[in-house]
């Protein structure tokens, strides 16, 4: 018996991400709108240090830092740009030619892969900007960025109280420095995410603490529901977005139960009236029959309850989206939360 519960419980060994000759991994295809930052890291594994050099022209003022393998820059001109890249190390090298589509609504042209706060630390005290900048670190040094692994997002409970000058929701005593923790974030290669919802208050709130949503009193009975008395009749929308836009962020969670489309809508074109870039998910319970309309709006779509570390849960819960497969496409993806 013994033995055999040695051969259940044996796992793969891990494999170092920084040893050995380069290995180029991620998407061949990336995009971002014209005019808007470019920040994308090519992930490899390798002994460090590593060399990247590029063959053929990069649109635009954008370069290739040939120590981290980062792109950043603008470029205004839009097209479909094709290069090779070169990586080297002491072990040898390699190469992968990719597409970068320099164009509106070309977001998210394959899966994210990243990290979400509210597992790990939901609403509790660890919730703070130390541990945000803590785990961007060690998604380099454990090797997940290597892997691909780039985004590193903040879920509810940074919310805190709105500037009483350009009417902006403000982080709370936890994240002193937002456009710090971004900064932090992008210089490791990463991406940065947020919350928030178009609810008046934001799930994970608690008897002892209200965090506040993109929304204000009065409630709209159009959009009333049982969590937090649903969404308000005074939009901060606009606000919240250049707010994001302004501290560096890239990714919003918007988090609410209908997912209706007015809401959807109206924070997608703030997002898209910055000057940033932003992927947007929607949860949590988006309407197949409008999926449509969110491919128009949106990158990700939630349809499904919050996923726990249980096989269980992640079985029944993300196993069974066969009806959503058909519709998945580069740009739109179904989110199976964790």
């Amino acid at each position: 018996m013994k033995n055999l519960m040695s051969a259940f419980t044996e796992i793969a060994p891990r494999i170092p991400f920084d040893q050995g000759a380069p290995v180029i991994n991620g998407p061949a295809v990336f995009g971002f709108s014209p005019g808007k930052p470019c920040l994308f890291t090519f992930p490899v594994c390798g002994e460090r240090p590593l060399e990247f050099t590029v063959e053929g022209d990069l649109p635009g003022n954008i370069t290739l830092d040939p120590s981290t393998g980062s792109l950043s820059g603008t470029c205004t001109t839009p097209g479909k740009y094709s290069f090779r890249v070169n990586v080297s190390n002491a072990l040898g090298s390699a190469t992968k030619d990719f597409t970068l589509c320099v164009e509106k609504d070309k977001l998210c042209l394959t899966p994210l892969l990243g990290w979400t706060s509210w597992n790990a630390f939901a609403n509790t005290k660890d919730m703070n900007q130390e541990s945000i900048a803590r785990t961007a670190d060690l998604m380099v040094s454990t090797g997940l960025a290597a892997r691909g692994y780039s985004y590193i997002n903040i879920d509810s409970s940074w919310q805190g109280k709105r500037s009483t000058e350009t009417r902006a929701l403000q982080s709370n005593s936890r994240f002193p420095d937002m456009k710090a923790l971004t900064d932090h974030i992008h210089s490791l290669g990463l991406k940065a995410g947020i919350y928030s919802t178009p609810m008046a208050v934001a799930w994970g709130s608690t008897d002892f603490e209200y965090y506040m949503g993109s929304t204000g009193y009065p409630l709209d009975p159009d959009h009333y529901h049982e969590y937090f008395g649903g969404c308000g009749k005074t939009s901060f929308v606009e606000q919240d977005a250049r707010q994001w836009a302004q501290w560096g962020f890239d990714y919003l969670k918007y988090d609410w139960p209908s997912c209706d489309l007015v809401h959807t809508e109206e924070m997608s074109k703030a997002l898209r009236a910055t000057d940033r870039d932003f992927v947007l998910c929607l949860c949590t319970w988006c309407k197949l029959e409008s999926i449509n309309q969110y491919k128009k709006y949106a990158n990700l779509y939630r349809s499904n309850h919050d996923t726990t570390d249980t096989w269980s849960c992640i079985s029944g819960n993300c196993f069974t989206v066969d009806v959503w497969a058909q519709h998945i496409e580069p740009g739109a993806w179904f989110d199976m939360d964790m």
